[in-house]
């Protein structure tokens, strides 16, 4: 078999390259693949004529996209075509139009393919945006898994409006086609780069049909997606959701799940099935993993699997990425053979005997009808040498994050390790019960890191994201630009500042330091406000002295956390519609006075002169231990020299504090 690539511009030229390749002679079956960005259907018609009036027997499979890829790599707003000449393979072809209920056709399309023998594989071009996809392939794995599923979703240049398939003499925005290729001399091999990571908490969903969500962590996606990538990401769903998909780790291969649709009451449907219960996470392109894995794909083939040819049908998130610099990814696989495609709302993969709806992937299929393998030693010298500008800024941001990641693992092992440690240690039962308080604090305080990483990151991601946009629409202003910048500056200082101070807050060690009340409280406002958003427009500071001092700083703010998350408790149990936590701190005669007061209903006057009792608590089947007040006092009266008490205000308590400073 032999297969010529051609990046169409009219009749004429395409006529040439026919008669000079001696296409038009070839008496075997020939495939033809049309991949075009030229989303209307009267050029698709005209294009598909030009075809077909030189080669009338071709069996034409056709799609639009959101990019092209050929033997000089990708190529945007064009139109390429694959002639494929077989030898000793024939050709079927399935057009279905109009799906209504596409678990059903699934199971058509599959009995159809089955009904001939020797099957080897099945390349399809789908829409996916008037039906689910998803159900289709489930539908085809009911019949026979072990089809071999290739192609992809139809693109539309990330409009995400109608996409198109067609084939010599049908066309739709509603279809689906299939060509199966039938042989016992064709050799096949599929493989597949994904890389996609995933970061931060594991989510679930909570209400789905199929592939269309209602809710995430009870949350709609579209409040779900600002809340952890900022209240602008709205405005460019669907389109910059495929570049931050949700990441599910399915038991065979990890699974990309990329919004597709937006809709009016909040929901979003994505590019395959996101089932109740689903534990899902963001995810983010790994550069330097995509990257080593497709020389990893061409040096585990080279050498080892008959080729021909190869076609290669990659997720448009991972062109958005990589831009240009996509031909890192791609050019390697050119020097063992041809190679065309398009860049896809999603990939089709058969692994394990089972076919997938993949998201952010770059698939490829090979196909030889000889059995003779041999060496390309120069399968890097296709290499794109020039790096740009917008692929270094993406593979630090790429590299960022992991790093970030990784660190937040560490540190939540670490500090996880340190319980672990004080417990063995620990022998006296007042120990054992700080450090049972301690625990539960660390608990939420790694909670804590989490929430308080993610949304920089998220943020830093969007503006990376946005300026891309912006470029690419024509719209990006000096003004814009430096905008993006600031607010990736700004966050990458939040970022350092974080980790400062949860790092400072788990030091083992006792010992004093330098501090002052504004700088105090501000170290207390970064640990509370990632779990409670609105602590910073609750709180009412006043400090009268805010002068330098020397204490225990990581001693008294586990005191003041303790001391205002039982109030922010409080709030919510009460359901206190403006709540209002009032801190005043002053130093006099080398003693730090500290009072917190709230209006959060008070202590009842039973048990006020209770609450500094180990031996009591309010929070009997509750979150959270009760012990906080116990080891508050125990930290202020015993580790600090000084004093606390508690009483009720007009509005609700009022904790003061005293402690020695130097």
């Amino acid at each position: 078999m032999k297969t010529f690539t051609i990046v169409y511009k009219n009749k004429f030229e395409l006529s040439r390259f026919i008669d000079e390749n001696h296409i038009s002679h070839h008496h075997g079956e020939i495939l033809v693949q049309v991949f075009t960005s030229k989303n209307q259907k009267k050029f698709i018609l005209t294009l598909v004529e030009s075809i077909t009036s030189k080669l009338p027997n071709c069996k034409i499979i056709g799609t639009t996209t959101c990019g092209e890829i050929c033997d000089s790599g990708m190529t945007e707003h064009s139109s390429v075509i694959s002639f494929s000449l077989f030898d000793k393979t024939s050709i079927e072809i399935i057009f279905k139009n109009n799906i209504s209920q596409p678990y059903t056709t699934g199971i058509e399309i599959a009995k159809k393919l089955i009904e001939k023998k020797d099957l080897k594989c099945a390349i399809a071009f789908s829409d996916g945006l008037h039906f689910n996809v998803d159900q289709i392939v489930k539908g085809i794995n009911t019949v026979d898994g072990s089809i071999v599923l290739c192609g992809g979703i139809a693109g539309d240049n990330a409009k995400f409006h109608h996409s198109f398939i067609f084939t010599n003499d049908q066309i739709s925005d509603n279809a689906i086609v299939i060509a199966g290729l039938y042989s016992t001399s064709l050799y096949i091999h599929t493989d597949y780069n994904f890389n996609w990571l995933s970061i931060g908490k594991t989510h679930t969903i909570t209400s789905s049909d199929e592939n269309r969500v209602f809710m995430i962590d009870d949350m709609t996606p579209i409040e779900f997606y600002k809340y952890y990538l900022g209240e602008d990401i709205e405005q460019f769903l669907p389109n910059i959701g495929i570049e931050f998909p949700l990441i599910i780790q399915n038991d065979d291969i990890p699974l990309g799940r990329a919004v597709l649709k937006k809709h009016d009451d909040g929901t979003l449907s994505f590019a395959g099935n996101l089932n109740v219960g689903t534990p899902i996470k963001f995810g983010y392109g790994d550069i330097e993993m995509i990257l080593n894995h497709s020389k990893d794909i061409v040096n585990k083939i080279n050498n080892h699997i008959p080729i021909e040819t190869i076609f290669i049908y990659s997720c448009m998130a991972r062109k958005t990425l990589l831009k240009k610099d996509i031909n890192l990814e791609l050019l390697p696989l050119n020097n063992l053979s041809t190679i065309s495609g398009f860049f896809t709302y999603g990939e089709f993969l058969n692994y394990n005997n089972k076919n997938y709806v993949l998201n952010e992937t770059m698939t490829i299929l090979t196909l030889s009808e000889v059995k003779k393998t041999g060496i390309v030693n120069n399968s890097e010298t296709n290499d794109v040498k020039v790096l740009h500008s917008d692929f270094i800024r993406k593979k630090a941001l790429s590299t960022l994050i992991a790093q970030t990641s990784k660190e937040l693992e560490e540190l939540q092992n670490n500090l996880a390790k340190q319980v672990q440690i004080e417990l063995e240690k620990s022998i006296e039962k007042d120990n054992l019960i700080k450090i049972s308080s301690r625990q539960a604090l660390l608990g939420e305080m790694i909670e804590m890191i989490l929430h308080q990483w993610r949304q920089p990151l998220s943020t830093f991601a969007l503006a990376t994201s946005s300026l891309q946009l912006f470029k690419e629409t024509g719209q990006l202003t000096d003004t814009m630009f430096d905008k993006n910048i600031d607010i990736m500056m700004n966050n990458v200082h939040f970022l350092n500042e974080t980790i400062n101070i949860f790092r400072d807050f788990y030091n083992t060690k006792k010992e004093t330091k330098k501090t002052k009340p504004s700088v105090l409280i501000h170290k207390v406002s970064v640990l509370l406000t990632p779990m409670f958003k609105n602590f910073v427009s609750m709180l009412e500071l006043q400090i009268i002295d805010n002068e330098w001092f020397e204490i225990d700083e990581n001693e008294l703010i586990q005191v003041l956390l303790n001391i205002i998350k039982n109030a922010i408790d409080e709030f919510k149990k009460n359901k206190i519609e403006q709540p209002k936590i009032k801190i005043t701190i002053n130093q006099i005669d080398s003693k730090l006075h500290i009072n917190i007061e709230d209006n959060g209903g008070g202590i009842d006057e039973m048990i006020l002169d209770k609450i500094f009792d180990k031996k009591f608590t309010t929070k009997k089947n509750q979150e959270g231990t009760g012990l906080g007040l116990a080891i508050s006092k125990d930290i202020i009266e015993k580790n600090l020299g000084g004093k606390i008490f508690a009483l009720n205000g007009t509005y609700g308590a009022i904790f003061k504090i005293k402690v020695p400073i130097k």
